[in-house]
């Protein structure tokens, strides 16, 4: 074998390696249906879709964004059927809050729209994402009205690997 076919040889296997590493698994999808069952249910919805909760800090621009700086709680809502909250919260400041409502059925959804955008403003706003296949979704109110391109993003990707 000559040298370049060697060097040849040793990128292509380089680039396979590369590339199979690379291809991660897509994270698992998450039953509103199973999470609003109970509170423990909740739980694991929300950790599963916000993680330690950085991401919604970032996306909201919070100052302080570090995973022991905050908290994510989650809770089935009791008062509707097929709705979990899951809140993000700096530990430090408790008026540094989000809360994301993820909804069963897009009736619910609308419901909790509806109820969230009664404080829209000039400055906070209301982002909602839905999975039209599902017939779910999530919303966010109080949302700061510059923070809401990022957060749109992150709820997009949340609202994909929702079902019922």
């Amino acid at each position: 074998m000559t040298p370049n076919r060697k060097v040849g040889v040793l990128v292509t296997a380089l680039m396979v390696s590369i590339t199979g590493c690379s291809q991660e698994k897509p994270p698992e999808s998450v039953s509103i249906g199973k999470a609003a069952q109970s509170d423990a249910e909740a739980g694991k919805a929300c950790a599963s879709l916000l993680g330690d909760g950085t991401g919604i800090a970032k996306d909201l621009m919070w100052s302080r964004t570090e995973p022991a700086q905050l908290s994510v709680k989650a809770y089935a809502d009791t008062s509707t059927e097929g709705v979990i909250t899951c809140t993000v919260a700096d530990k430090a400041d408790t008026d540094i809050h989000a809360s994301l409502r993820f909804a069963n059925t897009i009736t619910a959804l609308n419901d909790r729209i509806n109820s969230v955008s009664y404080h829209d403003s000039e400055t906070e706003t209301h982002v909602t994402a839905t999975n039209k296949d599902q017939g779910v979704g999530v919303v966010a109110g109080e949302i700061p009205t510059q923070a809401t391109e990022a957060l749109q993003k992150t709820l997009d990707t949340m609202a994909g690997r929702l079902r019922r």
